[in-house]
Parts: C-alpha cells; structure tokens; sequence
C-alpha cells in the first residue's frame, strides 16, 4: 500500500494486542526506486553527433542496449558522428541493489541522401537534368565541382522543389548545357534546428554524379592553299560519335576518323584543291543525345585568276599586261631578266580578288623577251607563284620597200611585206596616200604581201614611196622611204643630112647614168663601137 513517487519515506509499526494496550515498534524506512529521466525519440543527421539520456534515483547501475544488445554501461548514450547503422530502438536499463527497471523503447532517425543524382551526358548546346532525394523536411542546394550554383546568377540553372510522403525531392535542371557546365555535380540537404524536438538541425551531402558534356574539343582552323595543292581540315571531338562533314551546308563525307583516350579525331583531306573548293567547312558529331556543330573554318583557295595574255602590239607601241590574283598580294613582273614593279595594282575584299596590270611604255624590237607574272602572298601564310612566261607579237612592216629604177613607158613595182593581217596602203611624199586600187595585197603564213605596180611609167611617177600597215585599234606602222626613179632620154638623136664625105653626129642623153648604151641602124645591132663615146649619160655616135 506504499504510494511515494521517489525517495524513501519512514513508518512506525504498531502491534495490537486482544488483552488491551498497545505496543509500538522503532521506524523503519521504506525506499522506493524509479526512473527520474527516460531516453527520448532523436532525429539526427547523417554524420552529426546526438545524445540519449537516462537517469534514476539512489544512483542506479545503467546499461544502454541497442536492438537488445548491450552497447554502453555509461549515461548518457552519446552517438558520435551517426550512420545509417545508427538508426535503430534504444532503451537503457537501470539496476539498483534491490532490482531493476526498464525505460520504453526510442528511436533514432539517421536522416540520410536517399536518392543521389545520376552521372549524365548533354551534348553541347543541349539539355540535362539531375534529381536527389532526402527525408523530409529538407530544402536543397546544388554544387558543381565544389562551387554552388546559383541560378540566380545563371539562367541555365534551374531548380524546382517536390514531396511525397516523408520525402522532400529536388529537381536540377541544365539548359544549354556548355563545356563550363560539365564536371562534378552534388546536392546538400539542408535540415532546420527544432527546439520543440531537440533536433540540432545540419547538412548533408549527396555522392557527387558526373556530368560529361559532349563537344567540339578542337575546330577546325582557316586555311590558305594553292590552287591544285593539298590541305587538310581536322576535327576533335570527346568520346566516340559518328562524324560528317559539310561544304558550304552540304554533307560531303565522313572524313578519316582515329580515337585515342576517349578522344575522337576525324581529318577531311582536300587533295588537288580547285575554286570551287573554297569555302566554308564544318564537322558535325551526333550522340544519342543530340548532335553538335563545330564553327566553320573557310578554305581560301589562291592562285592566279586570270593570268596574262600573249599580246599583239605594234612596233614602238606600249603593251599592256593584266595579272588577277585570288587573295590579297603583291604582284611584280618580269619582263625577261628585268624585275619590274606593277604599274598599277588594287585589292577588292568584296570579292578577293588583286588586280594588277604592268604597261611597257615602248615595244622597240620585233622579237622582245616573254613577260611573266609573280604573286607574292605574305599573311598569314606566305606563299608564292608565277604564272607561265607570255609572248609578245610585235606586229610591223617587216619587208620595207627599196629603192627602184623604172624606165619611163615601162612597167615597175615597188613592194612590202607586213606581220598579222593589216590593211596595207601606200603613201607618196608629197602626194599623200595613194588610191587602194593601185595596190594590191595577198595574205599567206600570217603575214600580208602589198605591191604598189606601175605600168606605162611617166616621169611623174617619179618619187619616195612608204607602205602603212594599219592594225586598226592597236596602231599602225610605216615602212622606210623607197624611191623610185623614172630613167628616160632628155635628148634623142635628130635626122640630119650629111655630104658624102662628112662625118655625123649622134647624141643621146638620158636624165641618169646607164649601165650601157646600144645604137642600132636600121634595128641592127651596131657592134663596132670605135665610134661609140658614152660618158656619164650622154652617148655620141660619129659616122664617117
């Protein structure tokens, strides 16, 4: 019948006799022993420390058991750095010398990650997300390579929060995912302190998930070649993908793909390149997850545009020469041994092309040496070519007419011969150019024959003569003076009467000097010349 709540209380014990009186014993004391302090219920997090406590009156032996095993003979119960191993029942027992008793049973709740983010691939320019899952109530932070992200600062971030019964979950979410995006991802849950619960609160992180951001690791780079040589484009990417490449947006193969420490090289070999190879190119890599583009290299592709011509010039005409270059250069000449700058050069971006032209003032030989070309490219890539040596063809009088002795009432012809195809007329000092129908020309071997003929010769016709070759728009060429000289006699024999016995004389002069005299009698040849006397251009005849 003895109530106490704790301590020890003293009674007198008194006896009762049927004879009468009474007798009344010494006290004795009564101890009463119970549990002062039970364990309670503890929440912890993973890692952090918490302590369960027990206590009794008369300073009673205590024994701590989890999950019915003994673990400690000290109170309180403290769990330092609690695991998941941690959370199980926990009671303690307390022994005094007269018995023992038993606090409820408690538990302790290891609040852990219970789902950790995945390692994931994005391909770059792609999106990916990334989940993790604590018990509740927890709120999340993120963390890449250590540095937590912050999509406030980061709009490619984006995080969004749900529950389910016990459970709080978070949602990470990457758009546009870039290479800075990719590494080592994790999540921190994040537990409030509660008063009311003794739950001290903390943090703990999730097992870090990789993120591997497919991309272009190398582009290819511009390039600068020659017309007719080879070059070759290449591409890396990070881990294997099927590779194509593209021409100004048009798929033009797969290249030469070789991989090498998770590391997939694909090479575009352009052999003989031509124009039309100049451009833009590019390689495109695709996963399962997306496809990426590298930026576009451009080929620029130079030489010689338009190289110069084989020219027809007049003789001490200027010639002219025209020399494009496909890209920005220097363009200098030769003209045989003899360097010589551009005469005139421009360069239009517009269309890559430099134009050049070198103007020989005075083409004074008919056969000049040949002309050649050189480009010279010094950025970024110096580089050098020369187009072919061009001929010039000098047209020109090459045959002057020479000089002509006609005899007066005979024929004569005085004649040229030009290079090309000319129109041929002739000139008479003095007299201006003569009408065409007194000359006539025939064309063989790339050359024109002129002859100026005359018949019936009169002294008039007497004079210097010139050819003119005209080659229309490129100019004209003039022959030498060629004289032609009319012979005939100043003065003729005359009819004379003479006495028998009487000597004759004959005289015949002429306006030049011949190469000899004939007199005839009665058309017959006089062979005796005893009686001939030629000087200068007279010639006498003495007849007895």
């Amino acid at each position: 019948g003895i109530n106490a709540e704790y301590g020890q209380v003293t009674y007198p014990e008194t006896a009762g006799y049927t004879l009468g009186g009474s007798l009344t014993s010494d006290p004795v004391t009564v101890i009463v022993n119970d549990i002062t302090v039970h364990p309670k219920n503890r929440t912890v997090v993973i890692g952090y420390s918490t302590t369960l406590h027990c206590a009794g009156n008369n300073n009673p032996a205590i024994s701590w058991y989890k999950d019915n095993t003994l673990i400690s003979s000290t109170s309180p119960l403290i769990l330092e750095s609690a695991q998941t191993s941690d959370q199980t029942s926990y009671y303690c027992s307390l022994t005094w010398d007269q018995g023992s008793l038993t606090t409820e049973k408690v538990r302790v709740t290891v609040l852990d990650i219970l789902v950790h983010p995945m390692s994931g691939i994005a391909v770059d320019g792609g999106n990916t997300s990334a989940s993790c899952s604590a018990p509740s109530p927890a709120t999340f932070v993120w963390y890449n390579n250590d540095v937590e992200v912050d999509p406030d600062s980061d709009a490619r971030y984006t995080m969004t929060s749900s529950s389910s019964p016990g459970n709080s979950h978070t949602l990470m979410t990457i758009t546009n995912a870039t290479p800075d995006t990719d590494g080592s991802y994790s999540c921190e849950a994040i537990y409030q302190p509660d008063v009311a619960t003794e739950f001290l609160g903390g943090r703990v992180k999730s097992n870090s998930a990789t993120l591997t951001v497919y991309r272009i690791l190398g582009h290819p780079e511009d390039k600068f070649v020659l017309l007719e040589k080879d070059i070759t484009l290449s591409c890396q990417l990070n881990d294997s993908a099927t590779i194509k490449w593209y021409h100004n947006d048009s798929p033009i193969g797969p290249g030469v793909t070789s991989i090498q420490d998770n590391t997939i090289t694909s090479e575009l070999a352009l052999s003989s390149v031509e124009w039309e190879d100049a451009g833009y190119y590019y390689c495109e890599g695709s996963y399962s997850q997306g496809t990426i583009t590298s930026t576009p290299a451009k080929v620029f592709v130079r030489g010689i545009w338009k190289a110069p011509e084989p020219v027809s010039v007049v003789l001490d005409y200027p010639a002219t020469f025209n020399c494009v270059s496909r890209g920005e250069a220097d363009i200098t000449w030769s003209f045989g041994e003899v360097e010589m700058e551009s005469t005139s050069i421009s360069y239009s971006d517009s269309n890559w092309l430099t134009i050049a032209s070198l103007t020989i003032d005075t083409i004074s030989v008919r056969d000049p040496q040949p002309v050649t070309c050189r480009i010279n490219y010094t950025s970024p890539d110096p580089m050098f070519i020369s187009s072919d040596a061009m001929s010039i063809t000098v047209l020109s009088v090459t045959k002057d007419p020479v000089n002509t002795i006609g005899i007066k009432t005979n024929s004569a012809t005085l004649s040229c011969v030009a290079s090309g195809n000319p129109t041929v007329t002739w000139q008479k000092e003095g007299a201006g150019q003569l009408d065409q129908s007194l000359s006539e020309s025939t064309a063989a071997d790339n050359s024109v024959t002129s002859q100026l003929s005359f018949t019936d010769i009169k002294m008039l016709d007497g004079g210097d003569y010139k050819c003119v070759a005209d080659y229309g728009g490129l100019g004209e060429h003039t022959s030498q003076t060629a004289t032609l000289i009319v012979y005939q006699l100043t003065k003729e024999p005359t009819e004379q009467a003479i006495e028998k016995g009487e000597q004759g004389v004959f005289i015949c002069e002429s306006n030049g000097v011949p190469e000899s005299v004939n007199w005839y009698k009665d058309e017959e040849l006089i062979t005796d010349n005893t009686d001939i006397r030629t000087e200068s251009a007279t010639s006498t005849l003495s007849t007895a």
